[in-house]
């Protein structure tokens, strides 16, 4: 037999038809972004896409040549393969990055990087393309000056300002992809911007010299440019101490509305023209004038209940936006710690946090914009802790963690609507958690000692819930004797983490259930076993459900294929692992794997359980049942880790072909490492 077998490895495969007839593969890559929250703590925000809906994520992170510190459970993806989660991961101090890269259903995403502490956190390579890049990374301005910066960037169009070093050398707000810089006094600032899926960049920005303008009064930018439904602040500038300053006359508001909120003016551009506006001190009888010109588009479509809030610091208030074309979205803010926002459908939810003004602009996805310029007054009660994030939309029964800075011990102080979100304090967590009512709920969260409140303001839509706790799963494939067997149950709804349990009966002998849900093992016995399975959420909700597996004898044929065999049937190529088989999902993972189509078996009704998994891409550890080397040594890739094998002998006694060995990567020795292979290995049966 192994002479047959020896003879079939060496039969030549074409690479262009060996997958040409693959069956279709769902094509589930998680992708990973990470960012860092600032504050000078080392929360960093998690958030993967397009992963296997429904699965548990394992995060994996390491900073310099640390070993890599694994996080199993860190949560579940939702209905979409989307999910986030803020945590800590502590810095060893060398102000080097960390690299972080989760697993989904065995899928992996792409290695990024964050370096600990970075006030809006990622550096480079932060997922989703890597990090931003801008027309021009470095500003030397003069006092009065203003410049223009444009976000090179294809995937994402909604941007924000994440962080800014010195506000008081260099001031910043931001339009589409355009930065706007305003040069205040001399110094430097460092300004980092972000996208909505976090890949973030950071400007650097010098400024010198005392540039007085051409009056008493002038701004910066001093001719801005607007395209219609487009909004924009420019900072006024003066050569006296009067920062007290009125609009007094606007040549044409039907082009562009202004207003003025403490040394900001704040521009709307309504339809194509131009307008002259006129400037003026409270104080002094200096004024200065602004040339601004609009074009393109038609902002007629995109229309608010208000465009001027006037709030006191822990008030909230929501706007309703008119806009035929549908969705919408939040562009900018100008100074999200003065006022927060989020929306739902055409209700946009402002929230007051501190004295200050700020303006938010709201655009639909066919480029119309109109802005809500919002003021806010009162003391800020909030000053001595703050929060990760200051604002939550989650749905029924999601649950979300915020994290508190500050010191000391903290409380609930008060929750205006129970029924739409419910929260809970461990350490400096907030735990929070969706009710069963849409609405919005402020949940003021304080100190003990020293004394301080902050509020956090959450949404719920009831829409989605994820209350009920029920089984994906309802049958179970059938059990071979001597056949591999691999199978993770599926529930839906509830709040991970889950804890999976045998209530009655039991598994067929020689099979197991962990507690995460996965039913693993090699029957011994084709006997036919009825059980039931409860889950139960972090909330102690529970759903059952029974099954039956039912046992065959011994697979035909499957004594021909050894560990590490490589056969190609109905048009796929598998590797075959404890009598088990796990497809490639193309010639580019397979070659760059390091295997050879010269080792592929064409064969036909294998009778081999599929394992349900996937090798996607080169960028992976190897598959089970896969012989590595790396410098003298061969590896057996099992379920559990890499086992040695220590010499000739012990390779060749367990199976082993010279044939089948490829080269190790990185990816394989993240994987643990287990005890030397020995003769008759019992974990390769």
């Amino acid at each position: 037999m192994k002479n047959i077998v020896k003879a079939l490895l060496v039969s030549v495969v074409s690479a262009a038809s060996l997958f040409g007839f693959a069956s279709p593969v769902l094509a589930y890559s998680p992708n990973l972004s990470a960012q860092y929250q600032g504050g000078g703590n080392n929360n960093v925000q998690i958030t993967v896409s397009n992963a296997s809906p429904f699965n548990r994520v394992t995060l994996n992170y390491r900073q310099s040549s640390s070993l890599w510190t694994t996080v199993e459970n860190l949560g579940q993806t939702d209905s979409g393969g989307y999910f986030t989660q803020v945590i800590s991961i502590p810095s060893d101090g060398s102000g080097s990055p960390v690299q972080l890269y989760v697993t989904v259903l065995g899928e992996q995403s792409q290695t990024v990087s964050v370096y600990p502490g970075n006030y809006g956190g990622c550096t480079y390579n932060c997922g989703y393309g890597g990090n931003l890049s801008f027309s021009q990374s470095n500003l030397n301005l003069s006092v009065g000056q203003s410049s223009t910066v444009t976000i090179n960037n294809s995937y994402n169009t909604n941007f924000y300002i994440s962080g800014n070093s010195n506000s008081s050398v260099a001031s910043v707000s931001i339009s589409g992809n355009q930065i706007y810089v305003y040069a205040n006094q001399s110094g430097s600032t460092n300004i980092t911007v972000c996208g909505n899926s976090s890949p973030c960049g950071t400007l650097y920005v010098s400024v010198g010299g005392g540039y007085s303008g051409s009056g008493s009064v002038w701004f910066s930018p001093s001719n801005p440019t607007l395209s219609s439904g487009q909004s924009m602040s420019v900072f006024i500038n003066s050569n006296n101490a009067d920062s007290s300053y009125y609009v007094s006359s606007n040549s044409n508001s039907g082009v562009v509305s202004a207003s003025i909120s403490g040394s900001t003016l704040n521009l709307y551009a309504n339809q194509n023209g131009s307008s002259t506006i006129t400037v003026c001190q409270n104080s002094y009888s200096n004024c200065g004038t602004l040339y601004v010109t609009v074009s393109g588009g038609y902002s007629g479509s995109l229309s608010l209940s208000q465009t001027s809030l006037s709030l006191s610091v822990g008030q909230s208030s929501t706007v309703t936006a008119y806009n035929s074309s549908g969705s919408l979205y939040i562009s900018s803010n100008t100074n999200s710690s003065i006022a927060s926002a989020s929306m739902s459908g055409n209700q946009i939810y402002v929230y007051a946090n501190q004295s200050g003004s700020t303006t938010i602009t709201v655009c639909g996805y066919s480029s119309n914009c109109a802005s809500i310029y919002v003021t806010v007054s009162g003391s800020n009660y909030g000053s001595n802790i703050s929060l990760s994030q200051s604002s939550l939309n989650l749905n029924s029964g999601q649950s979300l963690s915020v994290s508190i800075n500050g010191n000391g011990s903290y409380y609930i102080s008060s929750n205006s609507n129970p029924s739409a979100a419910t929260a809970s304090i461990s350490g400096n967590m907030v735990n929070v958690y969706g009710g069963n009512t849409s609405g919005n709920s402020i949940i003021s969260i304080c100190q003990s000692n020293p004394s301080g409140c902050v509020n956090l303001y959450v949404y719920t839509n009831s829409g989605y819930n994820y209350g009920s706790l029920t089984f994906n799963t309802t049958s179970l494939p059938n059990a071979s004797v001597g056949q591999y067997y691999n199978y993770q149950l599926q529930v839906n709804g509830g709040t991970f983490p889950y804890t999976f349990t045998i209530v009655s009966g039991i598994l067929p002998s020689g099979l197991y259930l962990t507690s995460g849900g996965l039913i693993y093992g090699t029957p011994a016995f084709s006997n036919t076993s009825n059980f039931s399975v409860r889950v139960t959420d972090n909330y102690g909700r529970s759903g059952q459900v029974n099954f039956t597996i039912n046992g065959l004898g011994s697979v035909a044929g499957i004594s021909a294929y050894q560990n590490g065999s490589l056969i190609k049937e109905n048009g796929t190529v598998y590797m075959v692992y404890k009598n088990t088989k796990t497809g490639f999902a193309s010639a580019a993972a397979f070659v760059g794997l390091g295997f050879n189509f010269g080792n592929v078996m064409n064969v036909s009704g294998s009778g081999l359980l599929d394992s349900g998994y996937i090798v996607r891409s080169s960028s992976a550890a190897h598959p089970w049942g896969s012989w590595v080397k790396s410098g003298q040594t061969v590896y057996f890739v099992h379920e559990l880790g890499l086992i040695p094998v220590p010499d000739w002998n012990t390779f060749v006694n367990n199976g082993g072909l010279s044939s089948m060995v490829v080269g190790a990567n990185s990816n394989d020795f993240r994987l643990p490492m287990l005890s030397s292979m020995v003769s008759s290995d019992s974990r390769l049966r």
